[in-house]
């Protein structure tokens, strides 16, 4: 995810309204990183009034990008993708206007229009690399690489997943670095670059244990858990997926694809119960009107032609 808050410690606070703008976005960084996404798009939102309402017009289309990106994350997009054209189209500011293109490929993604939101990702890119901007050309090199891996694209996918890490993000949030790493170790687990992939995957795993974040780690863990799961780790596999689950991700594609990969790996450890209940949980809470949604996934293994991504 990329949000306005590269000049935390930079910005000039001379100004009353500018200084309780940047304590409002401070805390919602800090409640978005602890998973709190609720408190943090509360604290955005009240940024962003700040903002507008005492005319800081550099920090207006910041600060609605940074409101959005919660609200894509929460399903919450009513409004969103006009909000975030507008600031695309209108702002005079680069940077708002690479965060609303960053923005609405993350929408268009959890839509499924994965076409329209490499596009964007695109976009950021482009606008990225004009600000000059590591981070976030590492942040929306890897979307890149992300959506091409959703295509089932992966020789296209992987140069952007090595630019990403190659780039590096931010030092202060270093669990985005092992999301980056886990996704170019699950789309070298999809080819023939088993033994790297199995080297890249048990790296970020134990560099997990010493970094951990609520909002990034069910990603991390998912990405390890379908990376393992085609490698035929199945063990490995579930162990990951057990954690995913645990952990309880307020992200709902989190939870649908949690339950996706422990009913595959259930199904090919033979425990065809344990699977039976997780598809079925999938198919109540993500696909009620599939009433045999659950038989067609017991029915034969799908992670092989199925992009846990897409």
């Amino acid at each position: 995810m990329d949000l306005s808050w590269g000049n935390l410690k930079h910005m000039s606070h001379s100004r009353a309204e500018e200084s309780v703008y940047w304590d409002l976005c401070h805390r919602g960084i800090e409640a978005l990183l602890a998973a709190r996404l609720e408190e943090s798009e509360a604290l955005f939102r009240q940024a962003y009034v700040q903002a507008e309402r005492h005319g800081l017009l550099t920090l207006t289309g910041r600060a609605y990008c940074n409101w959005a990106a919660v609200q894509v994350e929460r399903g919450e997009t009513a409004g969103i993708e006009v909000g975030l054209s507008a600031v695309l189209g209108g702002s005079p500011d680069l940077k708002a206007r690479q965060l609303a293109a960053y923005h609405l490929a993350a929408l268009y993604r959890t839509e499924g229009r994965t076409r329209v939101g490499r596009f964007f990702a695109e976009m950021s890119l482009r606008l990225a690399t004009e600000l000059g901007e590591r981070n976030s050309r590492a942040v929306s090199s890897h979307f890149v690489g992300l959506l091409l891996l959703a295509e089932s694209r992966l020789q296209s996918a992987q140069p952007y997943l090595e630019e990403a890490l190659d780039l590096g993000f931010r030092e202060d949030v270093p669990a985005q670095m092992l999301v980056a790493a886990s996704t170019l170790g699950y789309c070298l687990s999809l080819g023939d670059a088993s033994g790297e992939a199995a080297r890249l995957l048990e790296r970020t795993d134990r560099d997990l244990e010493r970094l951990p974040c609520p909002l990034y780690q069910p990603a991390v863990h998912l990405n390890l858990g379908f990376g393992w799961l085609e490698l035929g780790n199945f063990d490995a596999a579930l162990h990951h997926g057990r954690l995913a689950l645990h952990q309880g991700s307020p992200i709902r594609r989190d939870v649908k694809h949690t339950h996706y990969l422990l009913g595959e790996v259930f199904a090919r450890k033979g425990d065809h119960q344990e699977a039976r209940e997780h598809f079925e949980i999938l198919r109540q809470k993500f696909y009620p009107n599939l009433p045999d949604f659950t038989e067609l996934l017991l029915i034969g293994r799908t992670h092989h032609f199925v992009n846990w991504l897409a």
